[in-house]
């Protein structure tokens, strides 16, 4: 059975952690992880989460139409 929910993250490079010095994924790339997950998960609700605060507007309307049902706030 398909999960439930699908949270998608964005890294958010800390200074300090072992990821700190990754570079950050563009937004196409962050569309097509959740794209993927759609065709993965297609009963599941797949969520944009952490890291989407950098993104623009835009960026955010591109991940809906990717495939994601909601975004966390908060």
């Amino acid at each position: 059975p398909h999960p439930e929910s699908v949270p998608v993250n964005m890294l958010v490079p800390i200074e300090g952690t072992p990821l700190g010095d990754s570079p950050a994924i563009s937004v196409i790339e962050m569309a097509r992880a959740i794209a993927v997950c759609r065709i993965v998960f297609p009963k599941s609700w797949v969520r944009l989460s952490a890291g989407r605060e950098g993104m623009t507007d835009e960026g955010q309307a591109l991940c809906l139409l990717a495939g994601a049902n909601s975004i966390f706030v908060g």
